[in-house]
């Protein structure tokens, strides 16, 4: 055995001798986007007072300068002795917020609607007989030590067994609402679960390989209902814990809610929603009929896949704009910049694109295949062909379903962006590249629709009013997908005609 101290936690554990470094910090958090193939660059450690051979991963994500100062590459190295490590960790801050103090101390029923996203997890405690929103909360989910994406988290799961992963993701949704009902000393009569077609079969206990293999089936759509006792779960008044129903194949209950949350489905006009994230889910319709579809348009909007690329913590330039011919960046908590996350990447390109320093085929101008948005940040070829096709994959599901419903885009009254990322894109931004296509007059960012619908569901049992009249488009049977999709991978040149 040996020992890894890990600053700044001032823990020691002990692992096997060749037991992988990054592996072997796991168990406290520490996350391996990619899995640990080595493909992303996000796991860096910094040997204190050992050293560890340099490898060609390390070489390609490191610069010489940190690799001499000893950042390595966890993924990619073992414990041979023990060794002083220091973590880069980025840390979630809890959202806590009471509503209503005084209806906090009313002794009736309550309900706890839970969001269980990829990356976090929300939580909000209900005043059922008032509808008041007590208190919301807002923690990592611990899942993704194991993965940024779901592909990711599911070949984990098929090489080490789904358990540990369902073991995390019930774990940190138990958190949630033990730590609510305890601060407000409430008796919980209800929990609904919202969340997309993985994290429902994770929860669930459902087999995962569907998911995995064309044509990418869910093991199961329907709801489920666990008692306490299940889920190894303790609170007061043994409430029932379910889990909503999903859509499709890779559109979840999170949409369900999304759908829910907006009113979509009561309306006379065609609105559109869209939540972007890994998966980009697409639903377009009105009260008659609802087509939805499910788009992989990978990581890029999260940071992921983009070589400086992180979430929006504090140093991720998080806006930009033009300014005197120069690319302004905004920097999270005006900290030293340290990276970019989807919504800097998004404005950094479009201010590329005004400026003349990005063409409409994506490539860098200047004979460089880099971009220098604030130093050191940068943004690579590699990663707006990342951005390229994450926006192609959203652009062509929204023509697609368009083409199924025999519509135009004109025809679109409202377009609803739903989701983190949503929330804090420039909307303009989204328009210069080609993501959206609809006047900005006809385009809001509505938040976390999964969390509101969520909320809503505790009041509504019966969801046949949406689920009677919609249509999944699975866009790997569409044979010109394809094609569309590379039509809408360039960027537009006439964007001034919408914003």
């Amino acid at each position: 055995m040996v020992k890894v101290k890990v600053i700044p936690l001032n823990k020691t554990i002990k692992v096997k001798k060749s037991t992988n470094l990054g592996k072997a910090l796991q168990e406290l958090g520490f996350e391996l986007p990619c899995g640990g193939e080595g493909s992303c660059g996000k796991c860096r450690v910094k040997i204190i007072d050992s050293d560890l051979p340099i490898n060609s991963a390390d070489g390609k994500y490191i610069s010489s300068e940190d690799i001499e100062k000893g950042w390595r590459l966890a993924c990619q190295h073992h414990v041979e002795q023990d060794l002083t490590v220091e973590v880069e960790q980025w840390e979630i801050k809890i959202e806590e917020k009471i509503m209503d103090q005084s209806a906090v101390q009313y002794s009736g029923e309550y309900g706890i609607a839970i969001d269980a996203g990829s990356t976090t997890i929300a939580g909000r405690l209900i005043d059922l007989s008032s509808g008041n929103i007590l208190m919301t909360k807002v923690a990592y989910n611990s899942q993704k030590k194991y993965g940024a994406d779901i592909m990711t988290r599911m070949n984990f799961a098929s090489k080490e067994g789904a358990e540990r992963l369902q073991k995390e993701l019930r774990e940190s949704i138990y958190k949630i609402v033990k730590s609510m009902a305890v601060q407000t000393k409430s008796t919980i009569s209800k929990i609904n679960i919202v969340g997309n077609t993985f994290i429902h079969h994770s929860f669930c206990g459902l087999d995962l390989k569907p998911l995995m293999t064309i044509p990418y089936k869910a093991t199961s759509l329907d709801k489920y209902t666990f008692q306490l006792s299940e889920l190894s779960w303790s609170l007061d008044g043994h409430p029932q814990v379910t889990f909503l129903p999903n859509l499709g194949g890779y559109v979840g209950s999170d949409i369900l809610a999304g759908i829910l949350s907006t009113g979509l489905f009561k309306k006379d006009k065609i609105s559109l929603l869209i939540d972007i994230g890994t998966n980009g889910e697409i639903v377009l319709g009105n009260r008659e009929q609802i087509y939805f579809a499910s788009t992989a348009a990978g990581p890029a909007f999260e940071g992921g896949k983009i070589k400086m690329g992180m979430r929006a913590d504090k140093g991720a330039i998080t806006h930009a704009h033009c300014k005197d011919g120069k690319i302004i960046a905004d920097v999270k908590d005006n900290a030293t910049p340290r990276g970019i996350c989807g919504s800097g990447l998004l404005d950094a390109v479009a201010c590329g694109l005004k400026l003349g320093k990005i063409d409409q085929s994506g490539r860098i101008q200047d004979g460089t295949d880099q971009l220098v948005i604030k130093e050191p940040v940068k943004i690579f070829q590699q990663d707006v062909r990342e951005l390229q096709l994450a926006k192609g994959a959203i652009a062509a599901g929204v023509e697609v379903l368009l083409q199924n419903a025999s519509l135009s885009l004109d025809q679109i009254d409202n377009l609803y962006l739903a989701g983190a990322f949503g929330n804090y894109l420039n909307i303009d931004s989204a328009i210069i590249l080609g993501l959206l296509k609809l006047e900005k007059n006809k385009i809001q960012s509505e938040g976390n629709t999964a969390l509101r619908g969520a909320v809503l569901s505790l009041f509504q049992e019966n969801f046949s009013q949406i689920t009677s009249v919609v249509k999944h488009i699975e866009l790997n049977s569409v044979d010109e997908f394809q094609n569309i999709f590379i039509q809408n991978m360039s960027f537009p040149e006439n964007y001034e005609n919408l914003i």
